[in-house]
Order: C-alpha cells, then sequence, then structure tokens
C-alpha cells in the first residue's frame, strides 16, 4: 500500500484555455481525443521510466510522440506534473483491475490483508514513476492532493478483508473501515513519504516498531513476510538511479505554479 496513486486533475482558467486553444491551432479539432490521450501517457510512462520524473522534460515527451506537437500536448494536459498525476492514476487504476489486487487468496482475512500488502509493496514499476518524482514529493500540497486521492480507493480495498478477518477472529473486534484507514495513514504517510530517503536499519525500525503497534491492538498485519518486502523494495529503489535520494531539480516549482494558476 505504499504508493502515491489515484491522483486527480481538475480545474480550468484563461491560461488553460489558451493552452488548449494553442493545441487546437496545431492540430487541429481532435478526432480522436482520448487516443491522443492515451498516447502521450504512454510516451510518459515510458520516458518517467527510463529517465525518472525529473530527468524529463515536456520536450522529452513530445519528441517521443512522432509529430505531435507541444501545443497538441498542452490540449491535453496544463503542464508536465499534470501528465505525471494521470500516469501515475493509470497505473494504479491497472493495478487495481489486475490480479492482485483484491483478489489475493489466504484462509483468514488476515492472510489475505498481509498478501495484499506484500503485492503492494512488490509493484516495482508503479513505484519507480512515484519516487522518481523526488521534487514532487518534497512539495506538501502535492503529497497531501495525492494521497487524499488515493485513500478511499485503498480503504475500500482493504475494509472487506480487515471485516474478514473480525469475523473469522483473525483481527480483534473493531471497526473496519476505522482500521483500514489506520494502516492507510500509517503506512504512507508515517512510513512512505520517507520511504526511499531511510537507511535499511530505518526501514527495519520502523516496520517492526509497526507491528507491535498493530499487534498490541489485535490486528497483527505486520509480519515478517511483510518486512522483507519492504526491505527488498528499499534495496530496489536504492538500486535505481532514477528513484536513490540525491539532486534536485527546479522544474517542479515551475510546474507546481503552473498548476496553481490553473486549477
Amino acid at each position: 500500500m505504499i504508493a502515491f496513486c489515484r491522483t486527480g486533475w481538475s480545474g480550468q482558467d484563461g491560461q488553460a484555455l489558451m493552452r488548449r486553444q494553442e493545441g487546437e491551432h496545431h492540430m487541429g479539432t481532435p478526432k480522436d481525443p482520448e487516443g491522443h490521450r492515451n498516447q502521450i501517457l504512454d510516451v510518459a510512462q515510458r520516458l518517467f521510466l527510463e529517465k525518472g520524473y525529473d530527468g524529463t522534460s515536456i520536450q522529452d515527451i513530445v519528441d517521443g510522440l512522432g509529430g505531435m506537437t507541444k501545443g497538441a500536448v498542452y490540449y491535453h494536459f496544463p503542464s508536465k506534473t499534470a501528465i505525471f498525476r494521470a500516469v501515475t492514476e493509470r497505473m494504479a487504476s491497472s493495478s487495481s483491475q489486475g490480479d492482485w489486487l483484491g483478489q489475493w487468496p489466504g484462509k483468514t482475512g488476515l492472510d489475505k490483508l498481509r498478501n495484499e500488502l506484500i503485492a503492494s509493496l512488490s509493484a516495482y514499476s508503479r513505484l519507480d514513476v512515484t519516487f522518481s518524482a523526488r521534487t514532487l514529493l518534497k512539495s506538501p500540497r502535492m503529497v497531501g492532493e495525492m494521497y487524499l486521492k488515493s485513500m478511499d480507493r485503498i480503504v475500500d480495498v482493504i475494509t472487506p478483508y480487515v471485516r474478514e478477518g473480525v469475523e473469522d477472529g483473525s483481527i480483534a473486534p473493531c471497526n473496519p473501515e476505522d482500521l483500514a484507514q489506520v494502516l492507510y495513514i500509517l503506512l504512507n504517510m508515517w512510513i512512505g513519504i520517507r520511504f526511499s530517503t531511510m537507511t535499511r536499519d530505518q526501514v527495519v525500525s520502523k516496520f517492526t516498531l509497526l507491528a507491535d503497534m498493530l499487534k498490541g491492538i489485535g490486528a497483527p498485519v505486520i509480519d515478517h513476510r511483510v518486512i522483507r518486502a519492504a526491505v527488498h523494495l528499499h534495496a530496489h529503489l536504492k538500486s535505481n538511479p532514477l528513484t536513490a535520494t540525491g539532486g534536485e531539480s527546479t522544474q517542479v516549482e515551475s510546474d507546481l505554479n503552473q498548476d496553481q494558476r490553473v486549477a
């Protein structure tokens, strides 16, 4: 569940409208706007995986589209940050429709909840894109928006497991939705935000403390397998130059300021 996903985008003003009009000028009225949008996201996702968010420019995306103009890109997305939001949302949506999310086997609700968490910690491609945006993740506004957008979706997925665990006795009696929200907040806000900047020992320490806390309230979700998956994810992120900490980009400030004007 350590993820920055289900982000959204809404709002238009005169500047956004001008960009859309510029796009229309360059590409005409789009005959297949959804196809063009998906093409942009396909190229952006590939570049984010290859170069990271910070290392990818709008021009890189335009160059990868083979003929589509920058105005055409702006017709669909007002900034690179908006493209990032759409890419991560699409990847999260794809995951939610895949084989693992909401469908892990287990003898008890607790087993299924653990397996769900392990699967989420193993979704390397989606997490690579997320953690490559190191500068975006330094923006409280951006992080807060992303987490709020993803919370309902994740809580909806794991609440039935908690409820099943309460019913079968593997989890102590509680309000299932409340516990699901607590799990989300602790894993994503307390650990997730700084996950890629932690040392291995810090990851183990935080997950061990979280395991003890949850065990104390009768919800022993974190076990050695979950901690091992977290350690493996941490090692993966540290070994990937796109997600390893270090290096800054000023592009994010321009993007975020731009977003504030068009939101």
